[in-house]
């Protein structure tokens, strides 16, 4: 059977077809003017800024993804608090960082390679967002250096493997952006983002690249790990970088305790070491060779390397050392286990504790001094001043929004006389306790000095005497709280001598059990540099310390102080 279809039927189905295409066109133009379909995507703070930062710290604050853009959140924990930042990060800044591709040089070692990874120039303001916002939080929550950056290896140890891993090096590095992007690293990229971090918060930044190595047939693979400037405070494992200096030959000559440099006559060092291949003469008139030796000129004794005992009732009268070398230490670098956030800095994995690594320090500005230290260790009661990272108080860190006086409630010195941080020094008085105290003038009759130690005043010795010393056995944070007061001269004083006053102290670190004694430093008060009269020198480190003070033409009040909750009392 065959059906005809009528025309003008056909007619209407057309109009009809027609007329809905239009009406589907402009709904969808609509959506996509944003003016009539699905929500739009808000916009997020900061998106247009040049450092692409959002500024937000609520962790429920989540922005949409878009072609353009994506905002990342981190959340994580340090001391059961809660931390949380967002921060956005444009499509095409990834993507630039991920075809990136460093220079690479044949004479170039993996720590040189890893160390240009640290890159943030580009990123928006990515790490310079992250770095800021943790140490806004160490403001506010009283912490120093060392609670900041352990705080930051939390923050950048949760896209890790959760601790030391042996796995072989791939050759493969992500940038921070791209582990931040794609929420991942490996061992390495983890030890380039929390480099970063710290690197942009002002810290002095080292790789320590452990080499490979076998334990009992074990391959342990290469490892480049994360290293931070620190002082003699901080526990756990440290790695020194060392200076050497060829000096030609040297003669150390162990009864005078001094030492014969003929072709440097002008060199008198102090501190480090002398090694070199070593000749031993003693009282008979008979050398040994003794092969590889150090000096150590600070305690002017000799270590042997293999191979050499010395002969039993032979007194050496010389050590004569051939093609020596002046080593110093310019610097310690502790590691930081950046996969482990549980770790303390110097815990090494054991690993690692059996091999020493290169350190790596192209990525230390020329200009930058800090070194950590301990300063967990204080009474959380401590005023924040005391407390503030490293960075913020030297001004090597970033500007934050708020200044860190304002932030810590510092009044600004004003006038000529520093009546504020004289006002604050009284306040912070507070919160240390008296636990010894004594007042002492002196009289010129001689000079004092520690001869187990064969440690001197320097200057002119004759001008100081020993006023008095204490052995102390801090539990906590100590510090010396001294005052000088100015005394006429007395008719039998030296001929010459100033009517200025000063006084100097040297502090010694005695191990009781090892039954040996080491030399902290010395500092000094000079009436003639213009000090204020009350003067204090904290120390961080607990327990046994020996403690001298040397005065001239003054009379010293000196205070041991131990940190507590009380007013100070004489």
């Amino acid at each position: 059977m065959v059906r005809t279809i009528d025309q003008t039927f056909l007619t209407r189905i057309t109009i009809v077809i027609i007329i809905g295409i239009v009406i589907v066109g402009a709904l969808i133009g609509l959506r996509v003017a944003g003016v009539f379909g699905e929500e739009s995507t808000p916009a997020v703070p900061g998106a247009d800024d040049d450092r692409g930062r959002a500024d937000m710290r609520n962790a429920s604050q989540t922005g949409a993804e878009s072609p353009e853009e994506r905002t990342l959140m981190l959340n994580w924990t340090y001391r059961d608090r809660p931390f949380a930042y967002a921060c956005t990060v444009r499509n095409a800044t990834y993507n630039t960082f991920r075809s990136k591709h460093v220079s690479i040089t044949p004479n170039m070692t993996t720590g040189d390679i890893v160390a240009q990874y640290v890159a943030t120039d580009g990123d928006g303001g990515l790490v310079d967002g992250i770095a800021g916002y943790i140490l806004e939080q160490s403001v506010e929550n009283g912490w120093g250096d060392y609670d900041t950056i352990r705080n930051t290896i939390a923050c950048a140890a949760q896209y890790g493997p959760g601790g030391f891993v042996n796995t072989p090096p791939d050759g493969h590095y992500r940038y921070p952006v791209e582990t931040l992007w794609e929420g991942k690293g490996d061992r390495d990229d983890i030890n380039v983002l929390a480099a970063s971090i710290l690197k942009a918060m002002g810290y002095p930044v080292a790789f320590m690249v452990f080499p490979e190595q076998y334990d009992r047939g074990y391959l342990i693979w290469e490892y480049p790990a994360l290293g931070i400037r620190c002082d003699d405070t901080v526990g756990g494992r440290t790695y020194a970088v060392r200076h050497h200096t060829g000096i030609g030959t040297v003669t150390c000559y162990p009864q005078s305790r001094t030492c014969n440099i003929p072709d440097v006559p002008s060199l008198e060092p102090e501190s480090g070491y002398f090694t070199g291949n070593t000749t031993v003469g003693y009282a008979d008139g008979q050398t040994v060779a003794a092969g590889e030796a150090t000096w150590d000129i600070p305690a002017r004794t000799i270590i042997y390397r293999k191979g050499f005992v010395p002969p039993a009732g032979m007194t050496p009268v010389f050590y004569r050392m051939e093609n020596a070398s002046w080593v110093t230490t310019t610097a310690s670098f502790i590691y930081i286990d950046a996969l482990n956030a549980t770790a303390l800095p110097g815990e090494i994995p054991g690993e690692l504790a059996k091999v020493e690594p290169v350190i790596v320090t192209t990525l230390i500005d020329a200009g930058n001094d800090i070194a950590i230290s301990r300063d967990d260790l204080i009474d959380a009661s401590l005023t924040a001043l005391l407390r503030t990272p490293s960075p913020l108080k030297t001004g090597a860190g970033p500007k934050l929004n708020e200044s860190i006086p304002e932030r810590l409630g510092i009044r600004v010195p004003t006038g000529m006389v520093d009546e504020i941080g004289r006002a604050n020094r009284i306040s912070e008085d507070a919160y240390w306790q008296n636990v010894w105290y004594d007042t002492e003038v002196n009289f010129y009759d001689r000079t004092w000095y520690l001869d187990v130690l064969n440690y001197e005043i320097v200057g002119n010795r004759s001008l100081y005497t020993k006023s008095n010393e204490i052995y102390i056995s801090p539990t906590e944070a100590w510090r010396i709280r001294y005052e000088v007061v100015p005394k006429n001269p007395p008719g039998r004083d030296l001929e010459g001598l100033s009517s200025f006053s000063d006084m100097r102290f040297a502090v010694y670190k005695v191990d009781e059990v090892n039954n040996t004694v080491s030399f902290i430093g010395e500092f000094a008060y000079g009436h003639t540099s213009g000090q204020e009269t009350v003067n204090y020198h904290t120390f961080y480190e607990t327990g046994n310390f020996y403690i001298v003070t040397f005065v001239r033409n003054c009379e010293a009040v000196v205070s041991i102080q131990m940190h507590g909750k009380g007013a100070p009392s004489s």
